[in-house]
């Protein structure tokens, strides 16, 4: 039977105190099997030896071997979600933006040691789609509320379904990541040339759309005065009139 606790490992003597941190240390346990063996090849047991915490507790703090991996996918993607929100907060077109978040996604994913050292071993097709769902769902988070400001605004395309946007970004970031790094600049024409196009309109368009937006706005402003100003001579109408009963 495999050992997963010693009565003189640290973790054993001095178990972490809060739910939290045990779930902190499996994890740290489980990068360190990815590093060493793969996503694929990692068991609970490894986790279980590498972490210092027991397969009964493993089991109730986060589960089996699939949550294992998505607990290992969410604590690698973690620190970006909330950078990846902010960059689409920041000032500029909405060209601009999503240039900047594509270039530095794909510089990230790269970058990340956790992520690297999972692919770096193969996925299996589950293993693939667990991570995507997890992805994707980031993703979802960030983009949509700047996919449907960007419509609002007129940057974006109006054809385009927020919902299909999110899916059709998930697989062009996919795909990027499975690309060898390449230079920024050419990561950046390359953004520019095929990826920008399919969900930006240019300037040209846009300036129309304002237009258009702008004309609407008058419109509205102009049928208003309409409206006000037949309200104000039915008002002094009335007036005429109770003044020629009350003579």
């Amino acid at each position: 039977m495999t050992q997963t606790t010693s009565s003189s490992s640290p973790s054993a003597a001095l178990p972490p105190a809060s739910a939290s941190a045990v779930i902190d240390a499996i994890v740290d346990g489980a990068i360190e099997c990815v590093r060493s063996v793969g996503l694929e090849r990692m068991t609970v047991d490894d986790v279980a030896r590498a972490s210092g915490i027991s397969r009964a507790s493993i089991y109730r703090h986060i589960g089996n071997r699939e949550a294992i991996q998505l607990a290992v996918f969410q604590r690698a993607n973690r620190p970006f979600e909330a950078e990846a929100a902010a960059l689409m907060a920041a000032p500029g077109s909405f060209a601009e933006r999503l240039e900047n978040i594509i270039v530095w996604g794909v510089a990230q994913h790269h970058g990340n040691q956790d992520l690297n050292s999972a692919f770096l071993h193969g996925l299996s097709n589950a293993t693939l789609e667990l991570f995507t769902s997890m992805y994707r769902a980031a993703i979802d988070r960030v983009m949509r509320p700047a996919f449907v400001a960007a419509q609002a605004g007129g940057e974006m395309r109006p054809e385009l379904r927020p919902g299909e946007a999110v899916d059709w970004f998930l697989r062009e970031m996919l795909f990027m990541f499975a690309r060898p790094p390449m230079a920024q600049d050419e990561l950046r024409r390359i953004v520019r040339q095929y990826f920008l196009p399919v969900y930006c309109r240019d300037r040209a368009e846009i300036a129309e759309a304002q237009r258009e937006a702008s004309a609407k706005a008058l419109q509205a402003v102009a049928a208003g005065l309409d409206t006000a100003a037949t309200l104000i001579e039915t008002l002094r109408a009335e007036v005429r009139r109770l003044t020629h009963l009350s003579e």
